[in-house]
């Protein structure tokens, strides 16, 4: 589909084509490194995550002068929006507060996740579009804010901070949960 997207948009005159990937690529991780664009390894372990990582790659094949490819991966991605999705970590714990008064995490609270809200990623897309060719052309951005890897812990005291009253349990009940990295957000914030 993506590749799909880039043949028909560059046919049509399109100069700069902004490909939302993802940061699942990376896969399970080491998290006592931050992971980057470039160096870090590429594990991609479910079929959702090769087929971003392959679609940038191939999208990046046919760029030229005239056709332009900026990848974004973005962290989860959290905030009010028409379509809210309660299936995304920090909304989750949200929804529950909320809705039940209570935050139950069946891990230990340790695994890291990088969060940003949904007006930086638009943010980041608008730089995507506006930004000089050479400073971007072919290259990925992990999508973030400085200091934005939380530990679910961080992220579920934060939802009880947010629901005054609410009640937080961490159960251990799935023991350490090896889904868990850090990336970083250099690129994006300094260039």
């Amino acid at each position: 589909m993506e590749l799909e997207i880039g043949r028909r948009g560059e046919a049509c005159g399109v100069h700069r084509l902004i490909y939302t990937s993802s940061q699942s690529m990376y896969g399970i991780s080491n998290v006592d490194a931050e992971l980057d664009e470039d160096n870090s390894e590429k594990n991609p372990i479910t079929a959702y995550a090769r087929t971003k990582w392959e679609a940038e790659c191939r999208l990046k094949e046919r760029q030229t002068q005239e056709f332009t490819v900026v990848c974004l991966r973005p962290s989860t991605v959290f905030g009010a929006s028409p379509r809210l999705r309660c299936d995304i970590v920090f909304n989750n714990l949200v929804a529950c507060a909320y809705t039940t008064g209570r935050i139950e995490i069946k891990s230990d609270g340790t695994p890291w996740r990088p969060v940003v809200h949904v007006r930086d990623l638009c943010s980041a897309f608008i730089a995507g579009l506006k930004a000089p060719r050479d400073l971007v052309a072919g290259r990925s951005y992990n999508v973030g804010i400085p200091n934005g890897n939380y530990t679910v812990r961080d992220l579920a005291e934060a939802a009880q901070r947010a629901v005054p009253g609410s009640e937080l349990t961490f159960t251990r009940e799935h023991g350490q949960d090896v889904r868990t990295y850090r990336v970083n957000f250099n690129r994006i914030s300094w260039n």
